[in-house]
């Protein structure tokens, strides 16, 4: 009986110990990649509509150069990111160029977006305050804006993974929501 109460404490103690989650935590929890790419399922839940549209496709990113976005389905559309600016383009032609010199909410959004997608925890730990937990090698996070123009755009981030970021569901303050799911067929982890 001594032996079973002592396993249950180790596994509260354990429990507990694991309980909070820094972004040191998950800077360590996490693989920093030069290069990664993957695939992509997202769902656009829109609160107006009270509907759901579903996509998915591929990414390409390049540490602190570009991530390129590429949906297939259901209408092909490639998204460019990089630091200084977004490129939307659709059949090769582009759509939408945004340089982020000329409007620093932009700049901000495109950040969060750039950092959540490559994990980028420095950045991610000057605009939201972090709680969770971890097993040691999987992990959730909520992300709670502490930036005023961060308050601004969304009202929380939820993210999980392992060695890899897993999901990502961005919760708007409109009521909108975002969830990703991401799949590295290359670097894949159970």
């Amino acid at each position: 009986m001594n032996r079973m109460l002592f396993s249950v404490l180790v596994m509260l103690i354990a429990s507990v110990a694991n309980a909070g989650l820094t972004f040191t935590e998950l800077k360590q929890l996490t693989a920093d990649s030069v290069v990664l790419e993957g695939q992509f399922q997202q769902e656009k839940y829109l609160n107006a509509l009270d509907a759901s549209i579903i996509s998915s496709g591929y990414f390409v990113y390049q540490k602190n150069k570009k991530l390129r976005w590429v949906t297939v389905k259901p209408i092909e559309n490639e998204l460019i990111m990089t630091p200084v600016s977004l490129i939307n383009k659709q059949g090769g032609k582009e759509l939408v160029k945004i340089d982020f010199s000329d409007s620093p909410t932009a700049s901000l959004l495109n950040e969060i977006l750039f950092s959540l997608l490559t994990a980028n925890w420095e950045t991610l730990s000057t605009l939201f305050s972090v709680s969770g937990m971890h097993d040691g090698t999987k992990w959730q996070a909520v992300l709670n804006p502490v930036n005023d123009i961060a308050l601004q755009l969304v009202e929380k981030v939820d993210l999980s993974g392992g060695e890899r970021l897993r999901a990502i569901t961005l919760y708007e303050l409109t009521g909108d929501q975002t969830i990703i799911t991401f799949h590295y067929p290359l670097l894949d982890e159970n």
